[in-house]
C-alpha cells in the first residue's frame, strides 16, 4: 500500500478526518521567547512555522502549503532503520515508515497510523537503498507538488478536497543517515554528515 492510498483510507473515514487536520499553531516558543525557549511538540518549532504554517518551500520561498484548504494538508516524517528479525540471527530488514506529525504526539505513534512506506527485507543490510528510496522520493514529490483528491466527510454532501503532502524531516541514528545519504561510515577519511573535515588518526 502507497502513502497516497493509505493516506486517503485515513482521511476519509469519519473516525479520524477531524484528527488529520493541521493543528492551528500559534507563534512558535523559538520566535516569541527567543533562543532557547523550550519546544516541547514539533508544531512549536521553528521548522513547522516556516514550512508548514507560513507555508514556505525548501527554498524558503512562499508555497500555497501552509494552513489553507481547509487544513487538510498532511505533514509527514520518514523513519529509517534496520533491525534483526529473530533473536540470535544475524538476518535483518529494513522497514521505511512515515509518522502523520498532524496528530497529537500520543496518537503519531500508534501503529494504525503509520504508515508503511517500503521495506527492503534482507537478509542483509542493504549496500545502496537508493533502489528502495527512489520510489518514495517519486510519490512524495507528486504528493507535494499535485495532491489527491478526497471526499471530506467533515464537510456537508462530503464534497471533494485537494490535499498535499509534505515531507518534514528525517529521523534515523547515524548509521541509517549514513545508508540515507550514501556515506561511508565514522571510520572513514571523510565519514562526517555535516562537513569535509578529512579524518586524521594522527595524534596532536
Amino acid at each position: 500500500m502507497g502513502v497516497e492510498s493509505r493516506l486517503r483510507d485515513l482521511l476519509e473515514d469519519p473516525r479520524y478526518s477531524a484528527l488529520l487536520r493541521l493543528p492551528q499553531v500559534a507563534e512558535p516558543p523559538s520566535i516569541r521567547d527567543g533562543a532557547g525557549a523550550v519546544i516541547k511538540n514539533i508544531w512549536q518549532s521553528s521548522a513547522w512555522w516556516t514550512h508548514v504554517v507560513q507555508g514556505k518551500g525548501r527554498d524558503l520561498k512562499a508555497t500555497n502549503f501552509g494552513t489553507q484548504n481547509n487544513g487538510r494538508n498532511i505533514v509527514l516524517s520518514l523513519h529509517i532503520d534496520g533491525f534483526k528479525v529473530f533473536k540470535g540471527v544475524s538476518d535483518s530488514m529494513t522497514p521505511m515508515v512515515c509518522m502523520i506529525l498532524n496528530l497529537p504526539e500520543d496518537l503519531r505513534h500508534r501503529q494504525p497510523f503509520l504508515i508503511l512506506a517500503g521495506v527492503h527485507p534482507g537478509p542483509k543490510k542493504p549496500l545502496n537503498l537508493n533502489p528502495y528510496l527512489q520510489l518514495l522520493v517519486n510519490e512524495l514529490m507528486r504528493l507535494y507538488e499535485h495532491g489527491f483528491a478526497i471526499h471530506d466527510p467533515t464537510l456537508p454532501g462530503h464534497p471533494l478536497v485537494m490535499v498535499r503532502v509534505k515531507l518534514l524531516c528525517t529521523c534515523a541514528d547515524y548509521p541509517a543517515h549514513q545508508d540515507n545519504n550514501c556515506q561511508q561510515g565514522a571510520s572513514a577519511k571523510w565519514g562526517c554528515i555535516k562537513c569535509y573535515i578529512k579524518v586524521s588518526n594522527r595524534h596532536s
